[in-house]
């Protein structure tokens, strides 16, 4: 059934039905339309040389080569600038002090690059100090990094005696940061995303500083250094550091970056720079925004083909299958090195071919490392010259158990000896023979992973290589563009979000199946690559034993943008690929409610109005729930995304505060459709707010409602397959609509009638299966859409009368998983009711966990098995604590005493169960706690652990694990499912 809508707001912009009918694109030729352009462009005076690109522009100096401005822009907001010029530091020497003196001159000048050389002489600006020579060779990127090469000539002794260090000073759109160090290829904070310190607050870093970046969604800043903290004197002095700078209220956030490369603390020796010798050193810096969008960032979903040594490529009909669940990017993951696929011979071809004609762009992976089998590779091994390339990612090797070609051996990223160009040689030899799309880079990491780093040059140990890994990366994104403008680049980043290594990638792909933050974490920090600007990609979990189960997933999707949850062959075909964990039956329900639905209303032609930047619009009342908007700018419809991540059934509690940024109007009737429902959305229909504000969202469910303006009375498409074209005859009594869809797929397709009778409605000129639910009224039918586009016609009665059978429209087979896991979720695991703890205590949590999943009755039964859809270890049904080395505790506590004589423990993953642990009781006597009677410490062997002892009279229970105690895959954590006493 159908809600009718009047809103009664005042003073927003009309959306009405003007002559000129809207018009959409397929998304396959969205998909292939070229990127904007990432050009360079150099313009200089006598005082300044100013390089722009698409979204940014640095301005330097003449004289001294120093980098007086940076800015970067989103629109017409300027997200990034700097404050002051950015400063080279070494003692009293300053690369922008107004004692240095020196000229640069433009060396190379090209849309993709621009290399200034500077000569000079860096100067202390106190008497009597000699001046420094120096030679600064700067290299801008068009993906808004800038390296800066510099080499140290002094021609005398010079005695540094407080250090060398690069600072700079800007403001933003940022809120966290992160800090590198040489030894990991993620952030060292203990914290995975520090937010950014109250005004006036520093904070100082002391490992070895690689790269210190500020970022948001919205902006980025990165400065970086391959000589980080090269020398401190003495130990523990910081390497690094960020200050926030009070400002203006409603002025972004400005902040004093340092990185030291020398540090010498007061009493210690002093550091030489020795006459005659050259001290050679890099900096650089990386901004976000670095290009402009494209349209089709958010309908980048991506669908992963491993496969296994049987079936090492798809069926036609797998990858058909895989296109009617709106995934819009194939990639193959073990198809060999670029350019040279596995065997058997010609199976590739006929792959790209199903591929395209499915409607899906080809992506081809490639990896750090290099394929044991690949020649070259061979060749090395023969003659002795493998240690010329060699790395040690994987301990050297990887071996896929299931699949024996994919065989890798390791190499250093920043390897020199033409590893680089043979790489781009590879992509050269693949765009020759495939017509392929785009391509995955595996582990994107900037890591030391080298046992070579003399022979391969590089500047000091240990090294990560991030300046060379943004060089290739840098070089393969140009290659890539060159021989397909469209091409879509993904790369496997992880945790490791630095600016400098990701920054020419479309997608970042990370997760591996853990579990995430919260919604608020995950967009502070896995939604900040919408800086760059590119798309999110979230991995569904292959073997880990810990994932974030697919109903929650999409939380994180459509609530923050949608388009970034991927999936692959070994969960969708579990039976065939029997390599992942916790697949449930429900997954490919999901999968297709949700991406058919981004699908249908067309992301690549809307604007999103995300939960966590649009409380000044719209926002939820009710606790746990949350809500994002997508707005269609071709249609003037809107897809509400309405998530309730609490165990309980609760209203949406949605309230608009703002109807003009939305485009929405007091003088436009719309119809609100639930997508899953299939019904009317419980309330009034006189507003918006009452209407979706009302709704009961089941437990950690997600709801879609789709809402449409009306053009009176005139019927029109609702839902099923994307609306490319509409066209009301009146004269003729008939809708003519156009609809796109992936091939072959058939889905229910429903049409608002009106105060109109529909006599029949053609598909493709044929009578169509249709039916009539009078209570919308609507006519609704199933459809095989075929390409490239399919009419469907009502011929409407010309005597009021019904042309078709009355029906029952019936709600998405994803509610009725739902409303089963909700039913569920009241329920009880096993065994008689339990009275529930008044609350529950613990030592510690890890972020994103709850102490309320201990003992909230869900999820797995006593033999393990998954109750409505479940999957073992996910932050909605687990906890999980802090990861140190204290003993961790969970307490059950009553408000008035209880007989207890058992307990039930639900363990988490496999790799986590504990060592062992014992139970204890508050004996309220002795004012302590006490060992339950009988029982000693327990060993673990089964997830589940029932623990029967002597009654105890208590108002507490407490589980306790060893410090150190749990599991082998992660022995400072606790991980529990569940926790249960029965009190008698």
């Amino acid at each position: 059934m159908i809600a009718v809508l009047g809103l009664l707001c005042a003073g927003a912009a009309a959306i009405t039905t003007s002559a000129a009918e809207p018009q959409s694109r397929p998304i396959e030729t969205v998909l292939r339309e070229p990127l904007p352009p990432e050009r360079l462009s150099c313009r200089s005076d006598a005082r300044q040389i100013e390089i722009a690109g698409p979204t940014f522009a640095y301005a330097i100096d003449r004289r001294s080569g120093a980098v007086l401005r940076l800015e970067a822009r989103r629109g017409d907001r300027k997200v990034v600038e700097f404050r002051e010029a950015a400063d080279l530091r070494i003692d009293q020497y300053r690369l922008n002090g107004p004692a240095t003196k020196g000229s640069t001159e433009i060396i190379e000048n090209t849309p993709a690059l621009v290399v200034l050389k500077t000569l000079g002489e860096l100067g202390a600006g106190k008497t009597g100090s000699r001046p420094l020579p120096y030679e600064l060779r700067s290299t801008f990127y068009n993906d808004g990094v800038l390296v800066c090469e510099v080499t140290l000539r002094p021609a005398e002794n010079i005695v540094l005696r407080e250090g060398i260090s690069h600072r700079l000073s800007a403001s933003g759109e940022w809120t966290h940061y992160v800090h590198k160090n040489r030894l990991r290829y993620d952030g060292d904070s203990p914290e995975a995303n520090p937010p950014l310190p109250p005004a006036g607050k520093r904070i100082g870093m002391k490992t070895p500083t690689s790269c210190l970046q500020v970022f948001s969604p919205a902006a980025g800043l990165a400065m970086f250094t391959d000589a980080g903290a090269i020398h401190v004197a003495p130990p523990g002095l910081e390497t690094a550091s960020l200050e926030v700078v009070p400002v203006e209220e409603g002025r972004p956030p400005a902040v004093l970056m340092a990185q030291h490369l020398v540090r010498i603390g007061s009493g210690s020796e002093p550091y030489v720079l020795e006459a005659g010798k050259q001290f050679h050193f890099r900096l650089g810096w990386s901004v976000a925004p670095c290009r402009l969008p494209h349209v089709r960032q958010a309908d980048l979903r991506m669908f992963v083909w491993i496969g296994d040594a049987n079936n090492p490529y798809p069926t036609d009909a797998e990858i058909d299958e895989v296109a009617r669940l709106g995934f819009t990017l194939f990639q193959m993951h073990r198809l060999g090195n670029p350019g040279e696929p596995r065997p058997p011979h010609g199976e590739l071809a006929r792959v790209i071919q199903r591929v395209h004609q499915s409607g899906m762009l080809f992506i081809w992976t490639d990896s750090t490392n290099l394929m044991y089998s690949n020649p070259e590779t061979r060749r090395r091994h023969a003659d002795g010259t493998w240690t010329r390339w060699e790395g040690t990612s994987y301990g050297g090797r990887y071996r896929a158990a299931m699949d024996p070609y994919c065989d890798l051996e390791a190499v250093c990223i920043g390897a020199p000896h033409g590893l680089a160009d043979y790489r781009l040689g590879l992509l050269e030899k693949m765009f020759d023979q495939y017509d392929v799309d785009g391509l995955y880079l595996d582990d994107n990491y900037a890591l030391p992973a080298c046992r070579h780093g003399e022979l391969h040059g590089h500047p000091r140990e240990p090294y990560d290589c991030l300046i060379e890994l943004h060089e290739m990366n840098w070089r393969r994104r140009q290659a890539v563009h060159r021989r397909c403008p469209h091409a879509v680049l993904i790369d496997h980043c992880g945790r490791g979000i630095l600016l400098p290594v990701i920054c020419d990638f479309d997608v970042q792909l990370f997760g591996e199946g853990r579990n995430f933050d919260t919604l608020q974490g995950f967009w502070d920090f896995f939604c900040s690559f919408r800086n760059l600007p590119a798309q999110g990609c979230m991995w569904p979990g292959d073997g880990e034993d810990v994932r974030c189960p697919t109903e929650m997933a999409y939380h994180f999707d459509l609530l923050t943008g949608g388009g970034q949850y991927c999936y692959l062959d070994w969960r969708l075909w579990p039976k065939k690929f029997p390599y992942a964990r916790g697949v449930t039956e429900s997954e490919g329900l999901y999968l297709r409610a949700y991406n058919l639905a981004q699908y249908y209303f067309g992301f690549y032609e809307s604007t999103v109005f995300p939960f966590a930047t649009s409380g000044g619009i719209f926002s939820t009342a009710s606790r746990d729930t949350f809500a994002t908007i997508y707005r269609n700018n071709v249609w003037g419809d809107y897809l509400i995304a309405i998530a309730n991540r609490s165990a309980e059934t609760r209203s949406s509690g949605l309230r608009i505060h703002a109807t003009a940024p939305l485009g929405l109007s007091s003088n436009q009737v719309y119809t609100i459709w639930d997508v899953h429902e299939r019904s009317l959305v419980s309330g009034g229909p006189d507003k918006l707010a009452a209407m979706l504000g009302e709704a009961e969202i089941s437990p950690r469910h997600l709801n879609l409602y789709y809402l449409r303006p009306r053009n009176g009375e005139t019927p029109c498409h609702l839902w099923g397959g994307k609306r490319i074209a509409e066209r009301w005859d009146a004269a003729g009594r008939r809708l003519s609509v156009d609809l796109h869809a992936p091939p072959a797929l058939e889905d229910l397709v429903v049409f608002w009638t009106g105060n109109r009778t529909v006599r029949r409605v053609l598909v493709n000129g044929q009578p169509g299966a249709f039916a009539v639910d009078p209570g919308g009224p609507m006519v609704f039918g199933k459809v095989r859409l075929t390409a490239p586009n399919t009419k469907v016609e009502l011929e409407c009665s010309s005597d009021g009368k019904w042309g078709l059978p009355t029906g029952e429209l019936q709600a998405h087979e994803i509610s009725k998983v739902v409303h089963a896991s909700a039913i569920a979720s009241s329920g009880k695991i096993t065994g008689s009711a339990v009275r529930q703890p008044d609350r529950i205590e613990v030592d510690s949590l890890y972020t994103g966990y709850s102490p309320d999943a201990i003992s909230d009755t869900k999820a797995w039964d006593e033999h393990g098995a998954a109750l409505a859809g479940r999957v073992l270890g996910n932050a909605d049904t687990s906890w999980a604590s802090a990861e140190n080395d204290e003993a961790h505790w969970i307490t059950l506590c009553w408000n008035q005493p209880q007989t207890i004589r058992c307990a039930d423990i639900w363990w988490a993953a496999q790799s986590m169960w504990p060592v062992r642990f014992k139970l204890q009781y508050w004996d309220a006597q002795q004012n302590t706690f006490a060992d339950v009677p009988s029982v000693a410490w327990q060993g673990v062997n089964t997830q589940h652990s029932a623990v029967d002892f002597p009654p105890v009279c208590t108002t507490r229970l407490r589980l306790i694990q060893d410090a150190a105690g749990g599991g082998a895959g992660r022995p400072r954590i606790m991980f529990v499912q569940e926790f249960r006493a029965d009190p008698e």
